[in-house]
């Protein structure tokens, strides 16, 4: 809507206002779609957040700088963003259309700002109103931000999985896994301030100064204040579509001739201020000049919320150009309209509030550190314009100040810290090279007097210089001028004359820069501008050699050739303490001079020719000789005076704002030349304002500062600070595939498994008491949780109670990650969530039993989940499956795609070394023997090889052979066989990873049905938990107290009696007992205990044992993770970054495309790769971003081979098209390709054979020669296996099968992109009742809750005793529980041993039942474990073991059953 000079945008909700599904079933988005064009035919920037019925957002952006449409999805699970690329708006009705989506809100914004994860919240920044304050040539807009929005969405990851805690701002319902100090920083963070201390520009880079030649997506990084918001788009390669944010002001006017009535679309003087003003009439002078301003913008149009046209000032006089001066502004006697502008950019390395952010950092930035640059052109075609940079800032050495009394305005201490002068050079090297100059003039206006701090700061200050003039090669000069002295002393009319005489040499040295600008509506007339610049160039003889021209397209459709003539040579950087109101001032009377020589080098402005000054028209920098007065009255003639003071003081106001959240002080002087201005402030209010906020306000303002850049995120934000880069996703989301099917009582794909379906529940036949789940994953990726979705009918004896989880890069190359994991049972529709990296991990453990493996491998593509612990003839039911990791992604894909090239580059450069020595070496007979010593040298490692491979395999036999007589003693295998069977393993080398997967294969062995858990058999941590020395006191008292020695019969008197073994609580004589303590590994008690030698012994010998264990296993970790380390891994990744800066589904709406390109598709099965191959993925790596020479080999003699390829998406395939490697083909190695194709690999049909030997030209193929393969008809498909085998020929045994870049075409289904089809909807009403029947299925289990007699909580809450009546014990219930951090404080693991006591209440027995493991879920559910076998105690001792990593342990509720 309208409203006076802004773009102000609405949220709409409810369907009256929202798109809707008419009866034709189109879909009407006329309010959100419309094409937004203006009368130039350019559209403005619109991005709108669609939110559906289901609660799902998606983004549908169109920018200025495009002609076609981007949907960004935000994924339900955990907000990562996914791009489909659309071309026009019939594409995207279409996409919405197809997949049945209901829209419920929509919300319109002029921009997007920043999007980060937290927890269960998706958080999205976007500008709803913004003002053009500044356009430049061309038509390149400048937004100042009005208004924002941050819009909360709701994500399924965790959801409701916290604490129940409400934070100011959002409802109690509105709950997050996230610690309560995330969410209350989260709500801080919102209010930065944003409005109208923002700017930023769609279509040209304004971080550096005009003209910067930089695109928009490289910013520099000191002037860019939301990259750390903006990641998540240049993640995916789309940082283009979050504005590059400024921090600071950016304005400009243009001043026309008298004859011509002004026009503006905003004025500066009437601009919103960044503070409020409570005066009544100064907000009725408001209002009027917002009126007249809105009549005057009334000569153009907005068509909707983003419809306004960029004013260009180029075209048409009665177009709104920039904005102009205010109704009582003097207009030029020249006839020549001209704009000048202001942009005051503030630098972020040193970012914060006046007392947190002054002086030097770490990172050699300065507080409050601002760049200005005035500019200044004229001209409509043929361009001339000139421009000026200084900066401003704090003393850039290590200081600060200290407030000495709360009460007292004024009262601090100056503090110079011990290294007053660190990191200086780092400062000011940054101001030579962004500046191109080491021409430095300090303009500093401390005050100098005999007594005060600012005297001692101004001497450390000119100390730095002293001492950075011997650091670096730079030209230091230092200008003090005490302000305050000079105007009490002088006035400021001879105050200011002598600040321009301080000035004028520094000013003389750097000069202005200038320039041309030619604009044309085409390339080729750019060159006759390039030639008329040169002619003028020449006439007017500048003194600095012009530079090289730069042409640019512009956003007004024409194209803009750049052409600088001269450059400034030099910088003045202005500071007072805080860089506040002194610099203001002396900023703005030097502006004065500043302005005077740009009109003068521009020809326009006030006009001299007929006054006493005309011979200043011609003297560079003439005005600087001038007095206050004429200098005033000159600029007032061209309209500049008012100009300036306005941008000046919103300039100090901004600034101001910015550090101390308090307008500027002593600005009555400044506006004293703008009459139409508001009175300044009083200073003392503004004084007390500026204390109020140091001592209460700045930490919590400093905090917003460091949490918008994304700094200390360890601090704010713990929970994402190790996923910066790496933000956690959902992995088996679309289009994740299947790869076999999964039993069904239903027909239904097993893909409906992972798919967002609201309470659907799968349903198996009966029959099946184990079932497999394989997953291909969306991309190579890093495993971090499962979640499992319980789904079941009336009975919960349903759902599988055990499962086991694989994966790895391959199908044929799986390795454990969990074994014989407890699903307990629930409600159905309970989300249970497990950390697979560590669940396996034992965290009380006496030691890593995995060797610290936490992390899983980068390049995870496959997992299989087995689900098994029912009966049979049981339905087994479930719910939905998904994985989360998080895939590799660079910062940048840049810089990945840089890499990329060095890998190419280097792999080649060798190459060609190689290939010239052979060439260009003369024949030496030293070098023939050098070269054989070097085959001889290669025969004995492949050899070595041949024979380490040997060993390894003997190793692992022995291994398994142990392994083998360990796992037949069953029960009574001891904790020293399991100790000496690790031992041998880590003394063979063996790692982890290949004991589990040779573990796993005793499972076919008899007997192997007991132990559901395997590898939990194996592992000696299950002899290990603490013993209850009460207890254990108990037992040895309640032993046979026998008269003779246990070990050599010898009798003993009483005393001898009391020497009893604490380990086998046997009696025994002086002899046979250990002369000192020995530790007792299993009862985990720190303190050694006396014992029987015998067991002395065998105590001593477990505590050897176990250090041996320790330190080699240590050894072989790194070893291990050496040797398994893909030598591809490096490749992999950089070509998976490099393919970042691509859309995933970019162009899928097309007929026909590539669906088959790593990292989105991959190889299934591991592949015959020769020694110096590039792997066999290379055959699906891109065209346009990797090497074409990169081709796979087969090892020599292989004759054939299977690649089994997973496109990227389900697809109708049409055609291959294959480019010939550099190897080429001939008739003796062009394989015959035989093509199996289906939607799932446990049902492939034969398709067609593809013979090369048919496509040879004259015998022969030659690299980058293409041949392709067309179906006869398109194979709808998911997996490809492709069979290559090598002609049956005598004459090519030494002939190998190779391919290189393979394409395959076809058109995409995208369906499963925000598809929410219910699963039963076309299920037959037949099938549907047998599967209702089903889920009605009553319990066969009855859970009886024991009443405890009593219970008591110890050790710091750590251990629940529950005391019972001795009844059989079947299972219990654990009643889930958060502390004020959330689900971190939940148990993880607990431990639960019987206690068996007499009636005395002696111990007579203690075991233990087992350990669980406590997935993460809401809090108060129930979640039910059942025991192996009843266990009969009447003492039950609950251990909590561990937390999900918060600070504080909260036990849940425990319940016992019979």
């Amino acid at each position: 809507r309208r409203e006076g000079d802004h773009i102000h945008l609405q949220t709409t909700s409810g369907m009256d206002s929202s798109p809707m599904i008419t009866s034709s079933g189109t879909i009407n988005l006329n309010n959100s779609i419309n094409e937004n064009f203006g009368a130039t035919g350019r559209r403005a920037t619109r991005h709108t957040i669609f939110e559906t019925r289901r609660g799902d957002f998606f983004i549908v952006s169109s920018l200025r700088s495009r002609n076609d449409y981007q949907l960004f999805v935000i994924t339900p699970e955990c907000g990562s963003l996914e791009m489909v690329n659309l071309d026009k708006e019939e594409d995207v009705k279409n996409w919405i259309k197809q997949r049945g989506i209901q829209i419920k809100n929509k919300t319109e914004a002029a921009a997007i700002i920043g999007y980060f994860v937290i927890g269960s919240f998706a958080h999205l920044l976007i500008a709803t109103k913004v003002r053009a304050n500044l356009i430049f040539i061309g038509g390149h807009v400048v937004y100042t931000i009005e208004e924002k929005l941050w819009m909360k969405i709701p994500l399924t990851f965790y959801q409701g999985i916290a604490h129940l805690t409400s934070v100011p701002g959002t409802s109690s319902s509105s709950n997050s896994p996230t610690h309560k100090m995330e969410q209350k920083n989260v709500e801080l963070m919102k209010d930065f301030p944003v409005e109208g201390l923002h700017f930023y520009c769609e279509t040209m880079d304004v971080t550096r100064p005009f003209p910067s030649t930089h695109p928009v997506g490289d910013p520099d990084p000191d002037f860019c204040w939301n990259e750390w918001l903006a990641q998540p788009f240049s993640r995916i390669g789309m940082r283009e579509w979050a504005v590059v944010l400024c921090q600071g002001m950016a304005t400009a006017r243009t001043l026309s001739p008298s004859n011509s009535a002004p026009s503006s679309h905003s004025n500066v003087s009437n601009q919103s201020s960044p503070q409020n003003s409570e005066n009544p009439s100064e907000k009725n002078q408001s209002e009027k000049r917002n009126s007249t301003n809105e009549k005057r913008s009334s000569s153009f149009s907005l068509r909707n919320s983003f419809g306004m046209d960029a004013p260009d000032p180029l075209k048409s006089s009665e177009n709104p150009t920039n904005n102009t001066n205010s109704e009582n502004a003097h207009y030029p006697a020249y006839e020549i309209p001209f704009t000048v502008a202001l942009i005051t950019r503030k630098n972020q390395k040193h970012p914060g509030t006046r007392y947190h952010a002054r002086g030097l950092n770490e990172k050699g930035g300065a507080g409050n550190e601002m760049e200005s640059e005035m500019i200044m052109w004229t001209g409509k075609e043929s361009i001339k314009w000139t421009s000026y940079v200084w900066r401003r800032g704090t003393v850039p050495i290590w200081w600060g100040t200290e407030i000495k009394s709360q009460f007292q305005v004024g009262e601090t201490d100056l503090v110079i810290k011990e290294k007053p002068y660190d990191k200086i050079e780092i400062y000011y090297s940054d101001l030579m090279n962004r500046y191109d100059t080491n021409k430095l003039t300090i303009f500093n206006m401390l005050r100098c007097g005999p007594k005060g701090n600012e005297t001692l700061l101004s001497e450390h200050y000119a100390e730095s210089i002293r001492l950075i003039r011997k650091k670096l090669p730079v030209d230091v000069k230092l200008i003090n001028f005490d302000w305050h002295h000079n105007l009490k002393q002088l006035g400021h009319g001879n105050a200011i004359p002598g600040l321009w005489n301080l000035l004028k040499t520094p000013l003389l040295e750097s000069d202005v820069s200038s320039g041309e600008i030619f604009l044309s509506n085409s390339i080729e007339n750019s060159s006759h501008f390039d030639e008329k610049s040169e002619e003028k160039e020449g006439k007017e003889g500048e003194s600095k050699e012009k530079e090289k021209s730069t042409l640019l397209n512009c956003p007004n459709g024409q194209f803009a050739l750049f052409h600088s003539l001269k450059r400034q040579d030099g910088l003045i950087r202005f500071n007072c303490a805080d860089s506040l109101d002194r610099t203001n001032i002396s900023t703005f009377f030097g502006s004065f001079q500043i302005a005077a020589e740009m009109c003068r080098r521009l020809g326009v402005g006030p006009d001299l020719r007929d006054t006493e000054l005309a011979g200043v028209q011609n003297n560079g920098w003439a005005f600087l000789d001038l007095p206050l007065d004429k200098v005033v009255a000159l600029l007032e003639s061209g309209g500049l005076t008012q100009t300036l003071a306005e941008f000046f003081v919103m300039n100090g106001d901004v600034c101001s704002l910015l550090y101390t959240n308090s307008p500027a002080m002593h600005s009555t002087l400044m506006r004293e030349y703008a009459p139409g201005m508001s009175a300044a402030p009083h200073d003392t209010l503004v004084t007390i304002q500026r204390r109020y906020q140091n001592i209460y306000l700045d930490q919590a303002r400093q905090t917003q500062y460091e949490m918008m850049l994304g700094l200390n995120l360890n601090k704010y934000f713990p929970s994402i600070a190790n996923e910066r880069f790496n933000p956690i996703e959902c992995v088996s989301r679309f289009p994740s595939w299947s790869i076999k099917p999964f039993p069904s009582l239903l027909p239904l794909p097993a893909e409906t498994l992972m798919r967002p379906s609201q309470n659907f529940c799968w349903v198996c036949p009966s029959g099946y008491d184990i079932t497999e789940l394989y997953i291909y994953l969306t991309e190579p990726c890093v495993l971090t949780e499962l979640c499992i979705v319980v789904q079941h009918g009336t009975s919960d004896d349903s759902n599988p109670t055990i499962v086991d989880l694989f994966s790895g890069p391959y199908l044929d190359q799986l390795n454990v990650v969990v074994q014989g994991l407890v699903v307990p049972r629930c409600a159905s529709g309970t989300q249970l969530y497990y950390n697979i990296n560590s669940s396996s991990r034992d965290d009380s453990a006496i030691y890593d039993f995995n060797l610290g493996e936490e992390s899983l491998s980068p390049l995870t593509r496959v997992v299989q989940i087995i689900f098994r612990g029912l009966p049979a003839d049981v339905n087994m039911t479930l719910g939905k499956v998904e994985l989360f990791g998080f895939v590799n992604r660079p910062a940048s894909p840049h810089s990945s795609s840089t890499k990329l090239a060095q890998y190419v580059l280097d792999h080649q450069t060798g190459k060609l070394i190689q290939r010239i020595d052979e060439l260009t070496l003369p024949h030496d007979s030293s070098l023939d023997s050098s070269r054989e010593e070097e085959k001889l040298i290669q025969k004995h490692e492949e050899k070595e090889g041949i024979e380490k491979e040997k060993q390894e395999t003997e190793n692992l036999n022995e291994y398994e052979a142990k392994a083998v007589q360990v796992f037949k003693m069953g029960e009574s295998a001891t904790f020293m066989d399991l100790l000496e069977l690790e031992k041998l393993r880590v003394s063979h080398w063996i790692s982890p990873q290949a004991r589990d997967n040779t573990l796993i294969q005793l499972q076919r062995l008899e007997g192997a049905e007991k132990n559901p858990n395997i590898l939990e058999f194996f592992n000696p941590n299950r002899f290990a938990f603490p013993r209850d020395e009460k207890h254990e006191l108990s037992l040895r008292k309640n032993a046979p107290n026998q008269k003779k020695c246990d070990q050599c019969g010898e009798a003993m008197g009483l005393l001898s009696r009391n020497r009893q073994c604490c380990y086998c609580y046997g009696r025994f004589c002086s002899n046979c007992f250990a002369s000192q303590p020995a530790k007792i590994i299993e009862f985990m008690w720190d303190k050694p205990q006396m014992v029987c030698k015998s067991c002395f012994q065998m105590l001593s010998h477990q505590e050897q044992l176990l250090k041996n264990i320790k330190q080699i296993g240590e050894n072989a970790k790194i070893r291990h993770y050496k040797e398994n380390q893909n030598k591809n891994y490096e490749l992999f990744l950089n070509v998976q970054h490099a393919q970042s800066m691509k859309s995933k589904w970019n162009d899928l709406t097309k007929k026909s495309v590539s669906v088959a390109e790593f990292p989105t598709a991959g190889i299934l099965f591991s592949v015959p790769t020769k020694e110096t191959s590039y792997p066999a993925e290379s055959i699906l790596f891109p065209f346009d971003s990797v090497d074409l020479n990169w081709h796979w080999s087969a090892p020599q003699g292989t004759r054939s081979v299977n690649i089994g390829i997973v496109l990227s998406v389900e697809s109708s395939v049409s055609k291959f098209c294959l480019l010939v490697d550099p190897l080429g083909y001939t008739d003796r190695d062009a394989p015959e390709i035989k093509i199996l194709l289906g939607g799932d690999y446990a049902n492939l049909r034969n398709a067609e054979t593809w013979n090369l030997r048919d496509s040879l030209n004259g015998g022969k193929l030659q690299f980058k020669d293409t041949i392709e393969h067309v179906f006869s008809a398109p194979q709808n498909c998911r997996f490809i296996s492709l069979q290559l085998t090598l002609p049956d020929r005598l004459d090519n045994l030494d002939a190998s099968i190779h391919l290189g870049r393979l394409m395959i075409y076809g058109v995409p289904n995208v369906g499963g992109l925000m598809n929410h089809v219910n699963p039963l909807f076309n299920v037959s009403q037949g099938d549907r009742t047998k599967y209702e029947q089903t889920l009605k299925v009553a319990p066969h289990r009855v859970r009886n809750v024991v009443s405890p007699l009593w219970q008591s909580l110890r050790s710091g809450r750590k251990v629940l005793d529950i005391h019972v009546e001795p009844n059989p014990l079947i299972g219990f219930s654990v009643q889930v529980k958060h502390g004020e951090e959330g689900v971190d404080t939940q148990v993880k693991s607990i431990r639960l041993v019987g206690i068996n006591t007499n009636s005395k209440g002696e111990t007579q027995s203690v075991h233990q039942i087992g350990k669980f493991v406590i997935p993460k879920t809401k809090v108060n559910t129930e979640l039910y474990f059942d025991f192996d076998h009843p266990s009969v105690s009447n003492i039950i001792t609950v251990e909590f073991l561990c937390n999900y990593g918060g600070f504080e342990l909260v036990p849940p509720k425990i319940s016992l059953f019979a």
